[in-house]
């Protein structure tokens, strides 16, 4: 065989393995990850706990969703996402508003909301600090009062609604201030699901 031959075929072969060995230790990292989340206590998002419509509708997101949650939304996490729905339109903003919300909390901790903090100390759905200024540690659990803080910050930095024209992926980054800030965007689509599988149960158009 040509020894530049050779030489093309040994460096593919190199190549085809590197990939291999990261898409292998992407797929463990991913698992790890899976693994510690479900070890870390979780608070209730709702008094009435986790519902069998919560259950239904994780049942329903796990076949419509495409990125990391896709299979692996629990009636917790249903029952969260509800949650922050529900506030929104208490607070009487539209379905970008609660999309935006629910993409920063898949993106902070899958929907989950933490009763211990993972990091530093941050706690909740939105991962907030109560160093940060964003409440005790209960009002931060409180999925209500977590999503006021959160939408609040967002209004204070974009006036006037211009949220609206914002990408999703960078509003969610001007308020949560993360060393990722390109996470946010990729589960834009998936946070616009969650929403419309909830939002016209309570949507009267």
């Amino acid at each position: 065989m040509n020894t530049a031959v050779c030489h093309t075929a040994v460096r593919a072969t190199r190549g085809a393995a590197i990939v291999l060995f990261a898409a292998v230790l992407l797929v463990l990292s991913l698992r790890v990850g899976t693994a510690h989340a479900a070890e870390i206590p979780t608070r209730p998002c709702s008094d009435k706990g986790v519902t069998r419509t919560d259950h239904a509708l994780a049942r329903a997101l796990n076949a419509q969703l495409v990125q990391g949650m896709k299979g692996h939304v629990s009636g917790h996490q249903a029952s969260c996402a509800r949650a922050i729905v529900r506030e929104v339109q208490k607070l009487g903003l539209d379905r970008r508003a609660a999309v935006i919300a629910v993409t920063t909390a898949i993106v902070e901790g899958n929907i989950n909301n933490f009763a211990e903090a993972v990091d530093y100390d941050s706690l909740g759905l939105y991962q907030q600090r109560p160093s940060a200024g964003w409440g005790t540690p209960n009002q931060i659990m409180d999925p209500a009062h977590a999503t006021d803080a959160f939408l609040g910050r967002m209004q204070e930095l974009y006036p006037h609604g211009s949220w609206h024209r914002a990408p999703i992926g960078a509003v969610c980054q001007q308020v949560q201030v993360s060393a990722f800030p390109d996470r946010y965007g990729d589960q834009a689509a998936d946070g616009q699901r969650i929403v419309d599988a909830i939002w016209p149960a309570a949507d009267p158009a």
